[in-house]
């Protein structure tokens, strides 16, 4: 007589939903980041500050990582990490550059328009013509499309979210020795 037997215990988790997990709490947390950043026009003024959205993903994939080994078998190799890192990356990336399309479409139209005069006064400020100045500008405007936007977000944060989880991984790893 055949006994049915489940080989799949309630506690396991795969590379998908550990960085599916992750990606939408560290998602969340990124649109609060974004909405303090862009409330406080600190994304114009302070160009180094998305520079900390990259942070939030390094804490999320060192989060997805120890969430993974511990409802697992306590074990990750250094390819689950760097999956678990870029699906974290691109959940979270698209999450945000959702809601930054949301923001400049709907909520805050005059951004764009505000950033373009900030750019326009850091240029006036390098000395640049004028001539100098609408030529960048109108490069500029030309990539403020907020749908195109969109995807470069998304795409953007995925490959640093894939660097960082190449490095981040080679740290976090922990190989079962029953597999050596």
């Amino acid at each position: 007589m055949e006994e049915n037997v489940n080989y799949e215990d309630d506690n396991s988790i795969s590379v998908g939903k550990a960085g599916f997990n992750a990606g939408l709490l560290f998602g969340l947390i990124m649109v609060v980041f974004t909405i303090i950043v862009y409330a406080t026009d600190l994304v114009i003024t302070q160009s180094w500050i998305t520079s900390l959205s990259y942070v939030i993903i390094i804490i999320g994939t060192v989060y997805a990582h120890n969430q993974f080994k511990k409802k697992g078998d306590g074990f990750m190799s250094y390819g689950q990490g760097l999956g678990i890192g870029t699906i974290v990356s691109l959940i979270a990336g698209t999450l945000s550059s959702i809601f930054v399309l949301i923001y400049i479409q709907f909520i805050d139209t005059g951004f764009q328009s505000r950033q373009l005069e900030e750019q326009r006064r850091i240029f006036e400020e390098q000395g640049l013509s004028d001539q100098q100045i609408d030529s960048a500008l109108g490069m500029t405007e030309a990539f403020s499309n907020p749908f195109l936007l969109l995807v470069l977000g998304i795409i953007v944060t995925t490959l640093i979210g894939f660097v960082l989880s190449l490095i981040i991984s080679a740290f976090t790893k922990k190989s079962d020795p029953t597999l050596d």
